[in-house]
C-alpha cells in the first residue's frame, strides 16, 4: 500500500485583528483507513509554517473523504494558538543607589564660625561644609549608598499549544534568546494595546513550560523591562517671570557657570524667586555625576562609579568623591521576532 500526496491549493492568509493565519490544502490517497491516512497527514504537515518571515503555529486540520481512497487535509496555522493571556507586574522592586540626583540641604553639625547675623549650619549658603558631589552615606573609605524602590516593568504571556506543533530548532531558539536583550525595538500588540520597546531596554527571561500527557502544552514567555537614561535638550533658557507649563525643558546656568537642563514639575506663572534647581517646580532633567556631562545609558546596560579622595577646596579637606563612570554592556543582543508572538 502505498500513500500519495499532493498539495492542492496554494497559502492563503487570513487577516483578522492581531491573529494572522496561514491555510492550505492536501489531496491524498491509496488507503481507505481514515488512521493511516492521519499518520500520514501528520508526517507530512509541518509543525510551523513561516510567512512573510513570521512563524505561524500549527492549529489544527480537518480530514474529510471526497471519493473511495481520497482524502482532503485542510490545515491551518495561526500566530498567536487558541489560547493566550498577558501578565504584567509593575511592582517596584529594591534597590540600592550611591548617588542622589541633587543635594537638596547640608548642615554644619558643629556650629563653627557662627557669627551675627549670619548662620553657617547650612552649607548651601556658607560652603563650611564638604560637597561630595552627591555621593550619599559617605563614611571614610566607604560609599553605603541607601536602598530605593527601583521602578520595573515584568509581564508574561501564557501560551496553551500543542508539544507536536514546536520543532527542536525552536526550543533551542527560547534557550539561546534566554537572558538577552532586544536587538531592534520590539513591539507587542495586545487587544488594541501597544506596547514598544526601544533597543537594549526589554530582556527575555526564559520560557518555563509546563507538559502533560495528552500533549498539552502550557508554556511562558517572561520579560523584564528596564527603563534607559535620556539626555535631553532644552527648548528654552530659563527667564524670570517667564511662564511654564509642566515638563517644559529649559536651560540654567548653575552657581559655576556650567549650563543646566531642568524640567518644570508643577506650572506656575511669573515667579520671580522660584529659579532652578534648588525649588519645588523644577528637577534636573538630566542625570549628571559629580560634574560630568549628561549620563546616556540603555535600560540594560550597567551603570557603575567610580570613588577616589580628594581635596574640598572650600573645606580644605579631603573627602571621597566620584571622579569617573562607566556604561558597561553586561547583555547580548538577540533577535526577539524569532519568538513568534
Amino acid at each position: 500500500m502505498t500513500i500519495r500526496w499532493r498539495e492542492e491549493s496554494r497559502q492563503e492568509i487570513g487577516l483578522k485583528f492581531n491573529d494572522p493565519a496561514s491555510r492550505r490544502e492536501w489531496l491524498f490517497t491509496g488507503s481507505n483507513d481514515r488512521n493511516v491516512i492521519i499518520a500520514a497527514a501528520a508526517a507530512v504537515i509541518p509543525a510551523i509554517d513561516v510567512v512573510g518571515g513570521v512563524p505561524l503555529f500549527y492549529d489544527h486540520h480537518d480530514i474529510k473523504e471526497e471519493s473511495t481512497g481520497a482524502w482532503r487535509v485542510k490545515v491551518e496555522w495561526r500566530k498567536n494558538p487558541t489560547y493566550w493571556e498577558l501578565s504584567i507586574d509593575t511592582t517596584g522592586g529594591t534597590g540600592k543607589i550611591l548617588q542622589s540626583f541633587a543635594t537638596v540641604r547640608g548642615y554644619d553639625c558643629e556650629g563653627i564660625g557662627r557669627v551675627f547675623d549670619q548662620d553657617p549650619r547650612q552649607w548651601i549658603d556658607t560652603g563650611l561644609i564638604s560637597n561630595f558631589q552627591r555621593a550619599i552615606g559617605v563614611n571614610g573609605n566607604n560609599i553605603e549608598g541607601v536602598d530605593v524602590v527601583i521602578p520595573k516593568f515584568d509581564f508574561s504571556i501564557n501560551y496553551k499549544l500543542r508539544l507536536s506543533t514546536l520543532s527542536s530548532l525552536y526550543l533551542m531558539t527560547l534557550y539561546d534568546l534566554t537572558g538577552k536583550v532586544n536587538d531592534k525595538n520590539y513591539v507587542l500588540a495586545w487587544k488594541g494595546q501597544t506596547l514598544t520597546f526601544r533597543a537594549g531596554d526589554l530582556r527575555f527571561l526564559g520560557s518555563p513550560a509546563k507538559i502533560s500527557s495528552d500533549d498539552n502544552l502550557d508554556i511562558t514567555f517572561r520579560f523584564s523591562a528596564s527603563k534607559r537614561i535620556e539626555v535631553f535638550e532644552a527648548t528654552e533658557v530659563w527667564l524670570p517671570g517667564a511662564d511654564y507649563d509642566p515638563g517644559d525643558l529649559v536651560e540654567h546656568l548653575d552657581d559655576d557657570g556650567v549650563p543646566r537642563v531642568y524640567r518644570c514639575l508643577v506650572g506656575h506663572t511669573g515667579i520671580d524667586e522660584n529659579e532652578p534647581p534648588n525649588t519645588d517646580y523644577w528637577e534636573a532633567a538630566n542625570l549628571t555625576i559629580g560634574d560630568s556631562l549628561p549620563i546616556e545609558k540603555r535600560g540594560w546596560e550597567y551603570l557603575w562609579v567610580r570613588y577616589e579622595e580628594g581635596l574640598d577646596r572650600a573645606t580644605n579637606q579631603m573627602v571621597r568623591r566620584p571622579i569617573a563612570a562607566y556604561v558597561e554592556q553586561v547583555c547580548r543582543y538577540g533577535n526577539f521576532d524569532l519568538l513568534g508572538i
